[in-house]
């Protein structure tokens, strides 16, 4: 089985601190009402996943409403949220109004949980902070970001009541850890893969970023090439045995890897396509959306 799977699965999260100090204060912000939360951080060192265990935390309270996908304008992004609450609104033109309206209806309050919120243009962030002023806290916004160019403007108009960061890369003994824990989902042949000198290149490669970790890992489970670094294919050295030392610390075998010898993350990065989670189930909403309009 592929033990690391390009997904934001709550169901296979390994806890570190930095990740549970952002959990508990997202936590604390659910429970004192805060109506707007941005999270921003470097790209692939979790934030994603933190918004969807956040969603499974809260959701038997309140409505949770995950978005992957943000560049939308305003229609579109209340026609897409009210399709995903209640089915299609009555006309295309009504989806903001039929939206809001379903809100103060609820009995519940919904919480919007936006990723990729960078890519939000302004105007619809604007609209956004509207909502929220009009619904008086039946509306509450917790916004995942990178930090780009783009990401200083959202920040600017939502001007949110707590501002969190994910920035914090993974250890060596955490890189452990999570190999660990995720492999132990798989088999024999699954765990055999990645002996103690193949984690050691993965932590070092990725510099503890989970996303190319994941990338890395998945190359090896399916390559038969030694890793950069090793002199043929190596003798395996066995699983990690989380048990024989305090620190967990990875220790590599075998020679440094040359200077010259060109980054793997860098290769393999340079060959992935690039997709976004969620864009086609939001460019379909928005197509269907047109058509209606034209009839």
């Amino acid at each position: 089985m592929d033990c690391f799977p390009p997904t934001s699965d709550p169901g296979t999260y390994v806890p570190r601190p930095a990740t549970e100090e952002l959990l508990a204060a997202l936590d604390a912000a659910f429970a004192d009402g805060t109506a707007i939360v941005t999270l921003s951080g470097p790209a692939g060192l979790g934030k994603t996943l933190l918004l969807r265990l956040a969603e499974q935390r809260w959701e038997p309270e309140v409505h949770c409403l995950h978005l992957p996908y943000a560049s939308l304008t305003t229609s579109d992004l209340a026609y897409w949220c009210l399709g995903l609450l209640r089915g299609e609104p009555s006309k295309p033109e009504e989806a903001e109004n039929e939206f809001l309206e379903w809100i103060r209806a609820s009995e519940r309050p919904l919480i919007l949980l936006i990723d990729d919120a960078s890519a939000l243009p302004v105007e619809t962030a604007r609209a956004v902070v509207g909502w929220l002023r009009a619904l008086d806290g039946a509306l509450r916004l917790v916004v995942a970001m990178v930090d780009d160019e783009r990401s200083g403007a959202v920040l600017g108009v939502f001007d949110p009541a707590l501002r969190l960061r994910l920035a914090s890369p993974m250890s060596e003994a955490e890189t452990r850890a999570y190999v660990f824990a995720r492999t132990a989902q798989g088999d024999d042949e699954d765990r055999a893969v990645y002996s103690r000198e193949v984690v050691a290149w993965m932590h070092r490669e990725s510099a503890g970023n989970p996303r190319l970790l994941h990338m890395l890992a998945t190359w090896k489970r399916y390559s038969d090439r030694p890793v950069p670094g090793t002199i043929g294919a190596g003798e395996d050295d066995g699983w990690l045995d989380l048990d024989e030392g305090d620190d967990h610390a990875i220790e590599a075998e075998g020679p440094a890897p040359a200077a010259a010898e060109a980054s793997m993350v860098a290769e393999l990065t340079a060959t992935q396509p690039v997709s976004v989670e969620g864009a086609d189930e939001a460019g379909a909403f928005a197509r269907r959306r047109r058509r209606r309009q034209r009839r």
